[in-house]
């Protein structure tokens, strides 16, 4: 049996190996799409014991991986206590989502002294152009203190891969902004998915993600690349994946929010299965959530107004995102389908 099939296993008898932590909501940036933004600099963080029985119930549920997000997490005062306690634990590995403005000498020389326990530390990044990038997290000198950061962490042997979310005033350029971080060591990771989480914010996201926005986007890829993006659609068929899971996730994953809720993954912001302070194990709180049980039966065919279209196979359906907007599990978004239907006419102009 593969590993990943061990995890399925355990993750089907409720036992999760994979878990995402929001230590915090608080952050210094002051992004202009965040889907935390109403909660930033408002809540109030746990105190660290409260961050050390977390970390006791992560453990006992049987969790292996844990990655650290917020908010960003460097700015608990704490967070040296909160890793140090995690290695302790002996997870098996630990990463860390940031915006790399905030690590300082000190975190540097826990974080390389422990550097076997960190499996990668992500890095939010909005252009290779210190203007645009500085610009939209509103923090002077954050792409050179990120970008310095991560080469000495880079150096210390930690993999760190920068963020790279698209937006209408970088896509043009991402490919390029691609090229140049990777030249410096980087690996980077692109995307254009966006969580709303409210009727004004989701309004403001799709004049983003239009057919105009898509298009920009495939205008950065090769012929070739292109031709192999639409050979895949063509090749997917309605009996590949309609009838298999619809998210290895929701077996395998938990997160828990800044509040302490309990949910199936971090898209489901509406969603929570219980609290982690609880007397009950998280494996007891999994194993008697129906909406949880509701989730991990559910298939493509059963997505509202998608049963008949040529390309639900390939569709990336995010039930998190879909849940958080639409209170429902079976009402897509439109950002999915327009990017699709997008590639699938795309004509190379060169």
């Amino acid at each position: 049996m593969y590993i990943t099939e061990k995890y399925l296993k355990l993750g089907q008898e409720f036992h999760p190996t994979n878990a995402m932590w929001e230590v915090t909501s608080r952050c210094n940036a002051q992004c202009e799409y965040c889907y935390l933004h109403d909660s930033k600099n408002t809540s109030e963080d746990f105190n660290t014991n409260q961050m050390f029985e977390i970390i006791d119930k992560l453990f006992e549920s049987g969790v292996l991986f844990i990655t650290l997000t917020g908010g960003e997490p460097f700015m608990r005062k704490d967070i040296l206590s909160i890793l140090e306690y995690l290695i302790k634990k002996d997870f098996f590995s630990i990463s860390l989502f940031s915006n790399g403005t905030l690590i300082n000498a000190n975190h540097l020389r826990f974080l390389a002294a422990y550097s076997n326990y960190i499996r990668n530390i992500q890095f939010s990044v909005f252009s290779h152009d210190p203007k645009i990038n500085d610009a939209y997290f509103g923090i002077t000198g954050a792409l050179e203190n990120t970008l310095c950061i991560g080469k000495q962490l880079i150096s210390k042997g930690i993999p760190v891969t920068l963020a790279l979310n698209l937006f209408n005033f970088n896509v043009k350029e991402f490919k390029n902004t691609k090229r140049i971080f990777t030249e410096m060591g980087f690996s980077v990771r692109t995307s254009f998915n966006k969580l709303c989480l409210d009727t004004e914010q989701e309004e403001r996201i799709n004049n983003e993600l239009t057919k105009d926005f898509y298009t920009v986007y495939l205008d950065g890829f090769s012929r070739s690349d292109i031709n192999k993006m639409q050979s895949r659609l063509k090749e997917k068929t309605e009996a590949i994946q309609r009838n298999g899971y619809f998210c290895y996730g929701l077996f395998t994953n938990i997160a828990i929010d800044f509040m302490g809720n309990i949910l199936p993954c971090i898209a489901f912001r509406k969603l929570f299965l219980g609290s982690v302070f609880e007397l009950r194990s998280i494996s007891d709180i999994l194993a008697s959530s129906q909406s949880l049980k509701e989730l991990r039966s559910l298939r493509k065919k059963d997505i509202t107004n998608c049963t008949h279209c040529s390309l639900i196979n390939e569709c990336t359906f995010c039930l998190g995102m879909m849940h958080t907007r639409n209170n429902n599990f079976k009402k897509p978004l439109s950002q999915y389908c327009t990017y699709l239907k997008t590639l699938e006419k795309y004509s190379c102009s060169v």
